[in-house]
């Protein structure tokens, strides 16, 4: 039998060490491994508030930037063109004397060392127009239309911009400027037009601007100096009235009639023979918005050497309206004055004509007397020396 068969192995046991657990299973690192990796799977965010970033051309603005990063271990910081001075050591920064027109801000955090997570924001510079004018001409004719300009200086957003005119209490038009996209201040010029009424004289009107800023800003408003309307109507016509034929030496009445004169001063009524003016009538009175008819009478005495000589009425406008001249003259139809004498002239003229006939033939005879005389002298002298001889 083989020895090793004989005499079976021993076996020697020892007893196992104490588990010693490695650094990496820590519970409190574990508990960080597990926070952090929690931390990078979740979604951290970036806030800025306010939200919306509104602000007045040279003013200042005060953001905070915030995260949802659930560890103390944070690096947090404001990217910005703007010149910034941070309130406090973690949160909040204050933006001086903003003049770009539209800037950015970048708020950025690493939580616990992760990457940065970025939130962006538009920040919006605003312009109040210091400046509305309003351009109209200085007269306007009734029934034409004329362009009236709004110009508003120096505006920013146009975007939110509304030009509205007014005239007296009431909204003749508006524009407003949406699709207007650049964010630079600019001078704006709004043209409308505007169709001249007569009751539109003496009114004002006015440029209203409008720059809505809201909901998360102010509703600013302006406003352009008033200007009164000056609205003149020409006169329809002009219309000539007198006695087809006059008497000589009898005083007749002449008439002359202005049609449809609006709401002017300064309208001169004119009676002209021939280029010589008999007589003139100006008025300076208001008429008010309503048109009249404006009529005038003159009074002539009817003269021999009229007759066939020409007559007509003129009207003349000459305005002076917001320190501007005008005249506008409108005449009625030529007429032919026909003079005819009266029965008593015409029998002193036949008497004088026939107390010049008698005349005549008185005298005539006279000198056909005195000439018979002379020849009969002659004819006697003649005989006398024929009979001396």
């Amino acid at each position: 039998m083989p020895a090793d068969a004989r005499h079976p192995a021993q076996v020697t046991s020892h007893p196992l060490p104490a588990v010693m657990m490695p650094w990496y299973c820590s519970p409190l690192l574990l508990l960080s491994l597990l926070l952090a990796l929690s931390v990078a799977e979740a979604q951290v965010e970036v806030r800025i508030s306010p939200s919306n970033l509104l602000v007045e051309y040279g003013g200042n603005l005060t953001l905070t930037c915030s995260s949802t990063c659930p560890v103390s271990d944070v690096q947090l910081g404001l990217e910005t063109s703007l010149t910034k001075h941070q309130v406090d050591q973690e949160h909040s920064w204050v933006l001086v004397n903003i003049s770009e027109s539209q800037s950015v801000v970048q708020c950025w955090i690493a939580c616990n060392g992760t990457d940065k997570t970025i939130a962006s924001a538009d920040i919006t510079t605003y312009r109040v127009p210091k400046q509305v004018t309003l351009e109209l001409p200085p007269m306007l004719e009734k029934g034409k239309t004329y362009p009236v300009t709004c110009r508003v200086v120096n505006v920013a957003p146009v975007r939110n911009l509304s030009v509205t005119l007014h005239l007296g209490g009431q909204v003749l038009h508006t524009k407003n400027f949406q699709n207007y996209t650049p964010m630079n201040a600019t001078n704006i010029m709004a043209t409308f037009n505007v169709i001249a009424e007569r009751e539109y004289h003496g009114q004002d009107v006015t440029c209203h601007t409008a720059l809505d800023l809201r909901p998360h800003g102010p509703l600013l408003e302006n406003a352009s100096t008033p200007a009164s309307l000056s609205v003149y109507e020409t006169p329809a016509r002009v219309v000539l009235e007198m006695t087809p034929e006059m008497q000589q030496g009898s005083t007749y009445n002449v008439t002359c009639q202005v049609e449809n004169v609006g709401s002017l001063q300064n309208l001169s009524v004119m009676l002209y023979r021939g280029h010589q003016i008999l007589h003139t009538k100006t008025f300076s009175d208001d008429l008010g918005a309503r048109p009249h008819d404006k009529l005038v009478t003159f009074n002539m005495t009817a003269r021999r050497y009229h007759q066939g000589q020409n007559i007509s009425c003129h009207a003349v406008l000459d305005l002076d309206l917001n320190g501007h001249r005008l005249v506008v003259e409108e005449s009625s139809p030529s007429t032919s004055f026909r003079v005819y004498a009266s029965s008593q002239a015409q029998i002193v003229a036949l008497s004088s004509i026939v107390a010049l006939v008698i005349l005549l033939v008185g005298t005539g005879a006279r000198v056909l007397g005195w000439r018979l005389q002379a020849q009969q002298r002659e004819e006697r002298k003649t005989r006398s020396l024929a009979q001396r001889e």
